[in-house]
């Protein structure tokens, strides 16, 4: 990936296509890249202090960083190169783990600013997902 640490190619960055499965997965820049405020001239600060803070900003040079969400991993062809999407793709994609069937499904995370129709939403098994499974899946996530 080529981003420039200092985020000056940011708005040129094409969208990322994630193939899985046969299925294709979007991810635009402000998705996938890091993007944080440089705080490396500031000198000496509180560090309790929020980067939103009006102490933070009084000090900020405006400037920011940025570095790829995805980590590579070193592993040679014919399976590599590999990379760990992780919460980066998580975020924007719901993921479900089915361990009885060992499988994974994802749909498009339902966010404060997303709107989502139900019959958007991919089904990546013919059948539809049972009560029990739902509900376990239901409470994992709640920690019980």
């Amino acid at each position: 990936m080529n981003v420039n640490e200092d985020c000056s190619n940011f708005d040129s960055l094409p969208d990322l296509s994630i193939e899985l499965n046969g299925k294709e997965f979007i991810m635009k820049p402000s998705e996938y890249i890091l993007k944080t405020k440089d705080d490396s001239e500031m000198g000496e600060y509180d560090e309790e202090y929020d980067e939103n803070s009006p102490e933070f900003l009084a000090k900020w040079n405006g400037k920011y960083q940025c570095a790829p969400a995805f980590m590579a991993i070193d592993v040679p062809a014919p399976r590599g190169p590999i990379f760990i999407i992780g919460d980066t793709f998580m975020r924007k994609y719901y993921t479900v783990f089915d361990r009885t069937k060992n499988a994974i499904g994802f749909a498009l995370a339902v966010t404060n600013n997303t709107k989502v129709n139900s019959a958007d939403i991919e089904n990546p098994y013919e059948e539809q997902y049972n009560d029990e499974i739902i509900d376990e899946i239901l409470s994992l996530s709640k920690g019980q």
